[in-house]
């Protein structure tokens, strides 16, 4: 049960990551088809992602699966069976760390390197409410890029471009974790703190199905259905 889970979510993960480009290149075809009829010029990979919401929206299948991957994990390293259990766990939990570590650096760089938190009053409206502070905010390109910069469409490079247009679209490809907090060190890494408290639950739900009869633990841990596809 614990390898299927393990095994089982982490191919669900890692099929979201190998899907972002794909998507975004159909979605950039569909639209460019679109914009030939309109005259409009031809978008890039950067913006079909930032229309899309992606990478930042993969995000959410991790952060659904983490819980009981970390029940995986943890039960595969309490009862250790074979050595092949726990050298399954430890690279899953390794995976899965690789993948928040990059969410890490990238929104870190680009928040750093491309936009910056704007206040926005109430009574003016736009953005995002932060319910923490009670207040709108909203995430506009550094003052040193200038909407003059070269476009995007010349560029390769589809995440993290250092310019105007790059600065919008990082604002909207991560929008799912930077649009609701406003500025201040590391504001922006505040969905860590819920990644720790899925994998402290996740432990929890490792070690109460321990204790109790299996046919318990589905009560404590009803997402961990889902993630199995390997049942034993």
């Amino acid at each position: 049960m614990f390898r299927g889970a393990a095994v089982g979510s982490t191919a669900l993960l890692a099929a979201a990551c190998f899907a972002v480009i794909p998507v975004a290149a159909l979605y950039r075809h569909f639209s460019e088809r679109r914009s030939q009829v309109g005259g409009s010029r031809e978008s890039s990979i950067s913006s079909a992602l930032a229309r899309l919401r992606l990478p930042g929206r993969v995000f959410v299948v991790y952060s659904v699966l983490l819980q009981p991957t970390a029940t995986a994990c943890a039960g595969l390293l309490m009862l250790a069976l074979s050595g092949g259990d726990i050298v399954l766990a430890v690279i899953v939990a390794l995976l899965w760390f690789g993948v928040l570590l990059w969410f890490v650096w990238a929104v870190q760089c680009g928040c750093s390197r491309l936009v910056t938190a704007r206040i926005i009053e109430l009574s003016v409206g736009g953005g995002v409410l932060d319910f923490v502070v009670e207040r709108r905010n909203d995430r506009v390109p550094q003052s040193h890029l200038h909407a003059d910069d070269v476009s995007l469409c010349t560029e390769p490079k589809w995440l993290l471009h250092p310019s105007h247009e790059g600065a919008e679209h990082f604002a909207h490809q991560f929008s799912v974790l930077i649009s609701s907090v406003g500025g201040g060190p590391w504001r922006e890494q505040y969905y860590c703190f819920g990644c720790l408290w899925s994998v402290a639950t996740g432990v929890v739900g490792a070690l109460e199905w321990e204790r109790t009869k299996p046919s318990r633990c589905w009560c404590h841990c009803p997402r961990f259905l889902l993630a199995t596809i390997y049942p034993q």
